[in-house]
Formats: C-alpha cells, structure tokens, sequence
C-alpha cells in the first residue's frame, strides 16, 4: 500500500502579469481504493491532468487543475490546481 498526499492550490493570474499562488490544504491518504476514486470524482468535475513527474527520490507527482469560470474575469484568471504526490 503507497502513501499519498494530496495538495490543494489556488493560483490567481492578472492581466497585468503578477502570478498569485495560495496555498489551501495539503492532506494525507493511505488508502489505494480512495486514491482511485477521488482521481474519478476529478475527472468527472471537469479536472484535467496537465502533468506528471518524479523526483530523485522516486515520489511521483500528478497535476490536476480546473479553471475556476465562476469566479474568474477579464482581469483576474482563477485556477484551482490540485496535486496528488505517491510517496516510495
């Protein structure tokens, strides 16, 4: 069984070029059947995953992010992003 850490961001991006990350909660899961299906629940809110990756020590990291329309404008870009880290 693998341990997970799940990581929540808002990132805020405005029209005059400033990048607002803030960082919102950041849990722990030990539990495999939960990981799959809270990556179902992402991809079924409209979540896309924009990328993966791995570090030196063999944790693996996949990226999630959704663009907030609801509260997004013309001069302020709202994305939730979320990360979920598989700790070796």
């Amino acid at each position: 069984m693998e341990k997970y850490l799940v990581d929540f961001r808002k990132i805020e991006r405005f029209a005059d070029g400033r990048v607002r990350m803030s960082p919102i909660h950041t849990s722990k899961s030990y539990n495999d059947e939960m990981m799959d299906r809270f990556k179902s629940d992402l991809k079924s809110f409209g979540y896309k995953c924009v990328g993966r990756s791995k570090d030196e020590h063999g944790n693996s990291y996949t990226t999630y992010e959704l663009k907030a329309l609801w509260v997004s404008s013309k001069d302020c870009e709202v994305i939730s992003r979320i990360t979920i880290t598989t700790l070796k």
